[in-house]
């Protein structure tokens, strides 16, 4: 972490940095499975819904790390993790609607972001 992230002040129940990437990892491996659950099965007309939510909110993922921590902008970041909940949480309705698994893969990325956006916002305002 940047010395900017470190100088922030953070809310008391702020998750140690460890936390993060584990829990990172785990999500990254559901949403790799969930990924395949989907479109192992799928025609190519029936994946075009599910495979551009999971694209915008892949996107959105990547895009929040160097929004927050590269330009230091929280409150651009925050629109752009409350962007990422929506789409997240599109994305797991869709899939359930094509693997149950798939669904409830996602349901612990959906919680994530919501903790996500906590997170982003109580750092916006207290700093």
């Amino acid at each position: 972490m940047d010395m900017w992230y470190q100088n922030l002040v953070k809310p008391e129940i702020t998750p140690p940095a460890i936390f993060f990437s584990v829990v990172w990892t785990v999500l990254y491996i559901f949403m790799a499975v969930a990924f395949v659950c989907v479109f192992s099965d799928l025609k190519f007309r029936e994946k075009i819904l599910p495979l551009s939510l999971f694209i915008v909110q892949l996107v959105l993922n990547i895009i929040w790390s160097p929004i927050f921590f590269y330009w230091h902008n929280i409150t651009l970041a925050l629109v752009v993790a409350i962007l990422l909940f929506i789409s997240v949480s599109a994305t797991t309705f869709v899939f359930f609607k094509h693997s149950k698994m798939a669904g409830w893969l996602f349901i612990p990325y959906m919680i994530w972001c919501g903790c996500a956006i906590w997170l982003n916002y109580q750092i916006l305002v207290l700093n």
